[in-house]
């Protein structure tokens, strides 16, 4: 599906029957449009900066081992000074806040961050982070909490550590670099991020005839694009 004319170089996999059934909907309905984008396959610009953002959940060893695999994948595929790469991570549903697995789980997902920090950091030491949400609501509270951060680019680092730690029971990689994030891309667990298409979907967004214009008054976006949702194939 591409919606709303936007670069459609993101790929899903597996997906459950009724979002497969809605997304040929609306392939019916929206009719694709391309939008215009920058050229950034030299560079993405300084005020484009973007993390790259996984919400998923710690179910088991194999599964975190498989996650720091796909985030070193993401990387390499997407390399740029202006490009981070996030874990937010949270444990599957249960009937009390702790279970015996959790914390050793936690410790094998910063384990992997810290090892792909050391291993590229002659390239940069800002370009992963993982983050753990504190109990429940990963999902919803983790992507918002990050968003959050890079509203708040007028205020100093330290205050910005303090709401990560508020938010996120365990942290890891550089959180200073938040405030200066403008985008946002989410994947799913399973999206591949094909090579270069971060920079595509930066250039997407950054260009003038694409940025949203909000109305006060109507409180909505009346021109541009806050959102967007690339095909799925």
């Amino acid at each position: 599906m591409e919606a709303a004319g936007v670069y459609s170089g993101l790929s899903l996999v597996r997906q459950p029957t009724g979002v497969a059934l809605v997304n040929w909907a609306a392939t019916l309905l929206v009719k694709p449009r391309l939008l215009p984008r920058l050229d950034f396959s030299s560079g993405m610009a300084p005020d484009s900066r973007t993390v790259v953002v996984v919400p998923t959940m710690l179910t088991s060893a194999d599964a975190v081992e498989r996650l720091v695999e796909s985030l070193e994948i993401h990387y390499l595929a997407n390399r740029d000074r202006y490009l981070h790469f996030a874990l937010l991570t949270d444990f599957s549903d249960a009937l009390q806040e702790s279970m015996p697995q959790d914390e050793s789980l936690v410790r094998q997902v910063r384990a992997g961050v810290e090892m792909l920090i050391r291993k590229y950091e002659s390239d940069r030491i800002d370009i992963f982070i993982c983050s753990t949400a504190r109990a429940g609501g990963m999902k919803r509270r983790g992507v918002d909490g990050l968003r959050a951060q890079a509203r708040q680019a007028g205020r100093i680092q330290r205050a910005v550590a303090g709401r990560c730690e508020r938010l996120f029971s365990e942290i890891v990689g550089d959180v200073t670099i938040l405030p200066s994030v403008r985008y946002v891309i989410t994947l799913d667990t399973d999206t591949l991020l094909p090579r270069e298409s971060a920079r595509m979907l930066a250039g997407t967004l950054a260009h003038p005839l694409n940025r949203p214009r909000f109305d006060p008054e109507k409180r909505i976006v009346t021109e541009g694009y806050g959102i967007l949702q690339p095909r799925v194939a």
